[in-house]
C-alpha cells in the first residue's frame, strides 16, 4: 500500500506537467480530460487506501537528511482524518473538472 499513497499526489502533478509542456499541442478537450483523468485517479486510488485495513499507517519512502542524531525521513502519515480530506478534496476537484470542460467549451 505504500506505493499507492506515494502515486496519489503524483498523478495531479504528472497531469500538471503533461498540460504545461505540451498544452499548446494538444487538442483543447484532451487537454481537459488529461486534467480530470489525473484527478479521478488520485480519488481512485484514495477509495483503495480508505478501504485497505491498514490505518493509521506511516509509509517511509526515504531517509531525506541524516545527521549526526538527527533524522528526517521522507514519509507519510495516513490516518482516517487524511483519507477523508483526501477523498473529500478530490473527489470535489474532480467534480469542478469537469464541470469545467462543459462550462469553458464554447471560449475561445
Amino acid at each position: 500500500m505504500a506505493k499507492i499513497a506515494f502515486l496519489i499526489p503524483l498523478f495531479p502533478l504528472i497531469g500538471f506537467l503533461i498540460n504545461g509542456l505540451f498544452g499548446r499541442h494538444i487538442k483543447r478537450s484532451h487537454s481537459g480530460w488529461i486534467a480530470s483523468g489525473a484527478v479521478i485517479l488520485s480519488f481512485l486510488f484514495g477509495l483503495i487506501l480508505f478501504f485497505s485495513n491498514s490505518i493509521p499507517a506511516t509509509y517511509h519512502f526515504f531517509e531525506w537528511i541524516h545527521i549526526g542524531n538527527l533524522q528526517i525521513n521522507f514519509a507519510y502519515y495516513v490516518d482516517s482524518l487524511t483519507l477523508v480530506m483526501l477523498l473529500t478534496v478530490s473527489g470535489v476537484a474532480c467534480l469542478i473538472h469537469i464541470y469545467s470542460i462543459g462550462y469553458m467549451s464554447h471560449d475561445s
